[in-house]
């Protein structure tokens, strides 16, 4: 009998070890704040939390008084509030106000909640529900209401001083910024930088914007001034704009853009396999897509005579000039320039049309193509004249702005 008893406390101690460990597993993964909520802009690196054992993590989960559900298939509003300890009439009222409110599509597996209780009520006394960045669904259960939540967002000015780690993008990510902002110094230097080429040596040094929510950065702003060493080359450029210019200009006041419009920033090169927004495939992209607002001016790059202009259903509302030794085609216009008829000639920098998302576009860009000898080729392989650059007039207030961000430059590199 004693063998028996002593076998049936053994099984009982593994049961009881077993299940704490589990839960080990399961509270060790549900911090306080989740990480994703929680980025935090370094200088380096960011480096992985450090591992918290579970003990900690309730400790902590105490001490804040919030924890974090992540939905799992299955899972309905109704179904998640009972399990939190809401009876069932309760339960069903705020299910009911959630989903008059909510459109229920982004309710998705894998999406959280974060739960919050006063001490240790077995009653959360609010749910909240990120539904983006800058707004969120809050369940005010004590109150029996719901609401949208929007948040407020911060713009803040920071600096980067950093070699670049394989590429621009695994740089941004590396050092916890959005990645688009790799996009956008693409977008200041792709006529003078082959990004495909780069080297160990080329170091980024530049001022930015982002968008922050609390300590959370969400989104990034304009680049205001950047310095990109290049094959031990100093590119430099700095944002101006007053009411004649706009755009990035060099130490020299010289324009870098040799885009045929004011735009926001290159979104597509030239490629042979790019995924199609539309088709939902990857196709050839034969040309340079710049993303700017709907009726943005779009402007010739060279004289010449236009011979074509019109509609097709994949390119949109398009004007194609023929210059003395290539084609250029601006595509998805929202409107053609009455000027730019089959026939006429047409000057660098008249207006031929504006910026719109006609044809099989999935939102307001330019697409410029180039031809040569019958075939497309990469826009970027020519040199077209550059737009206009600073004057006499706006020198002055251009060599204050680059002496502040000079300073701030200055000072990141010191850093």
């Amino acid at each position: 009998m004693k063998r028996y008893f002593f076998l049936l406390s053994a099984i009982i101690t593994i049961i009881v070890l077993y299940n704490l460990v589990r839960n080990t597993d399961v509270n060790a993964g549900n911090e306080a704040i989740d990480s994703s909520l929680a980025t935090v802009v370094q200088s380096e690196p960011i480096s992985p939390p450090e591992h918290l054992s579970w003990l900690d993590s309730l400790y902590r989960q105490a001490a804040a008084n919030q924890t974090i559900y992540q939905i799992v298939s299955g899972d309905t509003f109704a179904g998640i509030l009972k399990r939190q300890g809401i009876n069932n009439k309760d339960a069903a009222h705020l299910a009911n106000l959630v989903n008059n409110q909510l459109d229920l599509s982004t309710f998705q597996v894998g999406k959280k909640l974060i739960i919050f209780r006063d001490g240790l009520a077995k009653v959360p006394a609010k749910i909240e529900y990120p539904l983006s960045p800058t707004s969120s669904l809050i369940i005010n259960v004590d109150q029996l209401t719901t609401e949208i939540e929007e948040k407020e967002v911060i713009t803040k000015v920071m600096t980067l001083q950093s070699k670049v780690i394989t590429s621009v993008a695994n740089t941004m990510q590396a050092k916890g910024l959005p990645t688009d902002l790799a996009d956008k110094l693409l977008s200041i230097f792709a006529w003078d930088i082959d990004f495909m080429k780069l080297l160990k040596t080329d170091q980024i040094n530049m001022v930015f914007e982002v968008e922050m929510v609390a300590d959370e950065v969400i989104g990034s702003g304009k680049i205001l001034a950047a310095v990109f060493v290049h094959k031990d080359r100093k590119y430099q450029a700095y944002y101006f704009k007053d009411d004649q210019l706009e755009g990035y200009f060099d130490e020299n006041g010289q324009n870098f853009s040799r885009a045929p419009l004011q735009y926001e920033m290159i979104t597509s090169l030239y490629q042979r396999r790019r995924f199609h927004p539309v088709k939902r495939r990857y196709r050839a992209h034969l040309g340079m897509d710049f993303m700017a607002p709907e009726g943005t001016p779009v402007k010739a790059l060279k004289d010449g005579v236009v011979i074509a202009s019109g509609f097709q259903r994949a390119n949109g509302n398009y004007v194609k000039i023929k210059h003395e030794k290539i084609i250029t085609q601006y595509l998805h216009l929202s409107s053609i320039d009455p000027k730019a008829k089959v026939g006429e000639q047409i000057r660098r920098g008249e207006q031929i049309g504006a910026v719109g998302s006609t044809g099989l576009s999935s939102g307001p860009h330019l697409c410029l193509r180039v031809w040569e000898n019958g075939k497309q080729k990469d826009p970027l392989n020519y040199q077209f004249e550059r737009n206009a650059s600073i004057t006499a007039q706006n020198k002055e207030a251009f060599e204050k702005t680059r002496a502040l961000y000079d300073g701030q430059l200055q000072s990141s590199a010191a850093g």
